[in-house]
């Protein structure tokens, strides 16, 4: 779970939140994921994403109200999801094809606060636009109003969950990954309104890996799964960093 001023990001895979190493998460490659968020903040958040270094709401951004949740699970097309994210080994050949960007296997989330509204003697009225419904959250760019405002019908995803994934059990040489279109998605956006921005931009920024030093991550480690450390040989729930016994590191 990652936090900055007041907005919460996890990345989540069969609904289960993954375990952070510092800014890393280990992913099984193969593993189709959502990144989630809830907006602390006493107004509404608006967010836009890249992941390596590429726009994945198609010039939209997420809005999340303050206090509430929201997530995005693929690539954005129009108002919809097309291709769920799917997060594989950047092997050798596929470097060969498209090349290599220094954002390779990073998820870089920015957002913006919507200002206050301004008590005086003069009226207040907020930037809208043309709304098509009246369930947030995503939102075309503020500076241009021509740009759609979109937000989800699908579903608000539930930073309440404690469960955590991430071990891994088989060696390989590579650790690196990049995002690709998985499967089809069915999640769709739909426009609101929302006032003019904050100028100060915040980010959280996670970096997708594969494998530890012990190997690839390939299987799921839920909170109920007890990692033994292997200095003295305790046991311990995942959700522990270090071990209660002698201390070592517990994060893969």
């Amino acid at each position: 779970m990652m936090y900055n001023n007041k907005l919460i990001a996890v990345i989540k895979v069969n609904g289960k939140v993954l375990r952070e190493s510092g800014d890393t998460v280990y992913i099984p490659f193969g593993s189709e994921y959502e990144i989630s968020l809830r907006n602390m903040h006493t107004t509404t958040a608006v967010v836009k994403i890249t992941i390596d270094g590429v726009d994945v709401l198609d010039g939209s951004s997420l809005v999340v109200r303050p206090n509430d949740n929201s997530s995005i699970e693929g690539f954005m097309k129009g108002r919809d999801v097309s291709h769920k994210f799917k997060f594989i080994e950047k092997t050798q050949e596929i470097s060969d094809h498209r090349g290599d960007d220094i954002s390779d296997g990073y998820i870089r989330i920015s957002f913006k606060f919507e200002k206050p509204p301004v008590v005086s003697n003069i009226s207040y009225s907020p930037m809208t636009y043309t709304s098509r419904c009246d369930t947030p959250p995503l939102f075309g760019d503020v500076s241009n109003p021509s740009y759609d405002v979109y937000a989800s019908t699908m579903r608000s995803a539930s930073i309440d969950d404690n469960m955590m994934l991430g071990k891994s059990v088989s060696q390989a040489p590579m650790d690196d990954g990049i995002t690709v279109k998985g499967s089809d998605s069915d999640q769709s956006f739909r426009s609101v309104y929302v006032g003019s921005l904050e100028d100060i931009e915040h980010a959280i920024v996670f970096q997708l890996k594969g494998q530890t030093p012990s190997g690839i991550i390939d299987q799921p480690i839920l909170i109920k799964t007890k990692i033994k450390c292997d200095t003295c040989g305790r046991v311990s729930g995942s959700k522990y960093k270090f071990c209660g016994n002698c201390g070592t590191s517990l994060v893969v």
